[in-house]
């Protein structure tokens, strides 16, 4: 099927900033929580959800969000 439009697939804003920190989480208990995360920076994060896991990398890192740049 056509598209009506032929628009080019784009990240969302939160996806193009876990690439651009080349983020990566996994599941591990680990320090008392259940979330690792790691990426560009000296310390790791750790939470109970994936979400909790990247702010406190951010946090840790001191980056700024995707929704704060």
């Amino acid at each position: 099927m056509k598209e009506l439009f032929d628009i080019p697939q784009q990240d969302s804003p939160r996806l193009a900033w876990l690439k651009k920190h080349e983020i990566h989480i996994a599941f591990a208990e680990i320090e008392d929580a259940t979330y690792v995360c790691c990426g560009i920076g000296n310390r790791a994060g750790y939470g109970d959800s994936m979400d909790d896991a990247v702010l406190d990398w951010a946090r840790k890192n001191r980056k700024k969000l995707w929704n704060e740049e």
